[in-house]
């Protein structure tokens, strides 16, 4: 990763590429960038990363809004070491990574103002729960699974949530045998929840 890119012009656009992550697991562009403009960053405030694998949505907010205190939660270990190595590489100091698991490890943290989920562990729905019990935030939930998009959409419907449903599918250009055709990434559903 270049460690000067948040010195340099650089706030949001980061690719895959500069971030370290492992096997491929990382919000890919597309994905993050419409999920960080449904999150409506504000300027200070808490943000929980929960699922964050490399980080690289908390290291794209810390970007947009340096002024953010964001809580990146991570249960695997490996990740969340990668996490921590890529809050040095782009000296994203707004970050602080809290290995464990959701929604067991939020009880010492500050309540916030947005939640963006990325990976539940199939625990989406007491993830929502627990929140809502203490909190009324903006969330958004990155969903592969059917399973994840129900219970997600289930959970906001039960705490008083109204919620919203993008399905984003993306194909990007790949080069074979000297010509370009269109190679399709996973589809992923991704649900915005609001107070009503």
């Amino acid at each position: 990763p270049n460690a000067s890119c948040f010195a340099d012009d650089i706030k949001f656009g980061l690719h895959e590429n500069e971030i370290e992550h492992a096997r491929g697991l990382i919000t890919k562009d597309e994905a993050r960038a419409v999920s960080l403009h449904k999150l409506r960053l504000p300027n200070s405030g808490v943000i929980y990363d929960i699922g964050s694998g490399s980080g690289s949505v908390s290291i794209e907010a810390a970007g947009i809004s340096p002024g953010l205190s964001i809580y990146a939660i991570e249960k695997n270990p490996e990740h969340a070491a990668i996490c921590r190595r890529n809050r040095t590489a782009f000296n994203a100091l707004s970050i602080e990574v809290v290995e464990g698991e959701a929604p067991d490890c939020l009880e010492s943290l500050p309540m916030p103002q947005r939640v963006f989920i990325g990976g539940s562990g199939n625990r989406i729905s007491s993830i929502i729960d627990h929140i809502c019990a203490k909190s009324s935030p903006l969330f958004v939930v990155n969903a592969i699974t059917l399973e994840t998009l129900n219970g997600a959409v289930a959970a906001f419907d039960k705490n008083g949530y109204s919620s919203e449903v993008i399905s984003l599918s993306v194909s990007r250009t790949k080069d074979v045998a000297g010509k370009k055709m269109m190679e399709s990434l996973n589809q992923i559903f991704i649900i915005k929840g609001e107070k009503q």
